[in-house]
């Protein structure tokens, strides 16, 4: 259910690139971003004042899956494309702490970083805080220009500096 998250260090300037699993084999290929298109790229901490912006990144950047898969508030009410600010506004305040990707002052994405206590994960090991990377959302006209990546870069980076041993992601549908 859980998918741990290596706490590796970042990629050195100039040398990232995405790694692109090739159906039937398992082999993989790396393919160099397109720095030129992430043009100026920022990441910052969230506020209370956010928590509309949040939940309509998150839907509008699950809008298209929900489309395809024809997933509606009915019979997914749980799915990242039927979010609600009051939903949002909760995982702020139990603690999440939330990051905005902007591109040229426009928001294009976000995500969430959410320390747990221990005893939610018993396969913790020993002296390890856990946390949890929630929310991944780009907006589709963003996509494949390397600001996912940047997003779980920084939010591994802000888990480091917490103390954070381990991130989980969970993987849902």
């Amino acid at each position: 259910m859980f998918e741990p998250l290596a706490l590796a260090p970042a990629f050195p300037a100039g040398k990232m690139g995405r790694t692109v699993s090739v159906a039937r084999r398992s082999e993989t290929i790396a393919q160099p971003l397109r720095q030129e298109r992430r043009l100026n790229a920022s990441i910052r901490n969230t506020t209370e004042n956010d928590v509309a912006l949040l939940a309509a990144l998150i839907r509008d950047s699950f809008r298209d899956v929900a489309e395809k898969f024809h997933v509606t508030p009915e019979n997914c009410p749980t799915f990242a494309s039927n979010i609600t600010d009051e939903r949002v506004g909760e995982e702020m305040a139990a603690g999440t702490a939330f990051y905005i990707l902007e591109n040229d002052g426009e928001p294009c994405g976000c995500v969430g970083l959410d320390l747990v206590h221990r005893d939610h994960w018993p396969d913790c090991p020993p002296g390890v805080t856990p946390g949890y990377l929630k929310r991944l959302a780009v907006l589709p006209k963003h996509r494949r220009r390397g600001f996912g990546k940047a997003l779980v870069e920084h939010v591994l980076n802000q888990a480091r500096e917490r103390g954070c041993g381990r991130v989980l992601r969970l993987r849902s549908l």
